[in-house]
């Protein structure tokens, strides 16, 4: 789905790209294409190539065509300043592919830490999402688009391909057009 994705909506053969939390899978799809500008960010991960916060990127501004940010910004206090930084990043016609847990129409945040998990369902949570999600993306000056992967996927398909529900939602933002 995510390679379909990328082909329909990159519009660079040769696209420069961040993928923070990466994921081995995503990663390998990144190496097999020759040409591609691949780069890792994590604030800790050992498989990543560059740690740092999501909040204070050291990137220049316009860098990267593609951000891919999979089950991140649940984890992020200030995520309308990441949020931001992803705006920052991408280049004019450069596409963020975010994903984050989507539990009903309105975010949930706000718990003391010793609640995060047993309210966000993980430790290190600090929110649920909503579908206000895409309030917050438009906010940092980009223009979400929500792709349900069931579009892509049958539901046994995304049962066997093990696709959570918290998954099923993918969000599409490019930057808001310049007048």
């Amino acid at each position: 789905m995510l390679p379909a994705i990328i082909t329909r909506e990159v519009s660079q053969p040769k696209p420069n790209v961040l993928e923070l939390a990466p994921k081995a899978c995503f990663t390998n799809y990144c190496r097999r294409h020759h040409g591609w500008s691949y780069t890792s960010s994590d604030l800790s991960s050992p498989t990543a190539m560059v740690h740092a916060d999501l909040r204070k990127m050291p990137f220049e501004t316009g860098t990267f065509d593609l951000i891919v940010i999979f089950h991140v910004m649940e984890h992020i206090i200030e995520d309308d300043v990441a949020f931001r930084e992803i705006a920052r990043m991408l280049r004019p016609d450069g596409l963020a592919i975010i994903c984050v847990p989507i539990f009903g129409d309105v975010t949930q945040e706000g718990a003391p830490e010793a609640d995060w998990e047993r309210v966000y369902g993980q430790v290190d949570h600090v929110r649920v999402y909503g579908f206000d999600v895409e309030e917050r993306i438009r906010a940092a000056g980009l223009v979400p688009n929500r792709i349900d992967t069931l579009e892509y996927f049958s539901r046994e398909e995304f049962v066997r391909h093990a696709l959570g529900g918290d998954d099923r939602y993918l969000f599409l933002a490019r930057k808001e057009p310049t007048t």
